[in-house]
């Protein structure tokens, strides 16, 4: 595909031709009813994993197998995903971790430069999806974090979900996680979730 019709950077264009040509699911997106754009392959796992819970509790039909849950690889190349959707009118729905944390992911203390860098790609990001009304949750710190007490990483963070996941009932599933799932599935609830930025930082 030539990105140049969108528009892009030359920088951003080289991010979604590699991710175009490392990871073929990408190419899922212009041929689904249901676009979910994630951070990582742990939350492909999450998602898909509680999406089959919900059809086995009859939450959840034909739309499941329409859907297509892709990993962006960060936030970084997820915001030249968007730009490209947005360009070619393909709905999405994005959830991507927030990200404002006390310790970064070596323990160290954030530097207050470096939260106005992670403040500043979400609120690129929810700019994107709110030009064409697309849905946008957030972690509010990371999947792990959204994990109950019990909840072991382990060494491989996917594999950690994907066990811990398969063993739970849907009532077992952390009620804001789950709640995630299914508006991005497009299941309608009592209440609508507000992830927008401000929302969140309250």
């Amino acid at each position: 595909m030539d990105s140049d019709i969108y528009g892009l950077p030359s920088h951003e264009k080289d991010k979604f031709q590699a991710l175009l040509r490392f990871n073929p699911y990408v190419n899922e997106i212009f041929f689904a009813n249901n676009v979910i754009l994630v951070e990582g392959d742990t939350e492909v796992i999450a998602l898909k994993l509680i999406g089959e819970k919900l059809v086995s509790n009859g939450d959840l039909e034909r739309i499941y197998n329409r859907t297509s849950v892709v990993n962006c690889a960060g936030k970084g190349t997820m915001y030249v995903v968007l730009n490209v959707l947005n360009n070619i009118g393909i709905e999405y729905t994005c959830i991507h971790d927030f990200d404002i944390t006390e310790l970064n992911k070596k323990g160290e203390t954030q530097t207050v430069a470096a939260l106005k860098k992670v403040l500043t790609l979400n609120n690129k990001i929810e700019r994107l999806c709110d030009i064409k009304g697309n849905k946008k949750f957030v972690f509010q710190y990371t999947l792990e974090e959204e994990m109950p007490p019990d909840y072991e990483k382990g060494s491989s963070k996917s594999f950690a979900a994907y066990e811990y996941l398969q063993e739970k009932e849907l009532e077992e599933i952390p009620v804001r996680l789950l709640n995630i799932v299914k508006s991005s599935y497009g299941i309608r609830l009592d209440h609508e979730l507000d992830h927008s930025n401000s929302t969140v930082l309250e």
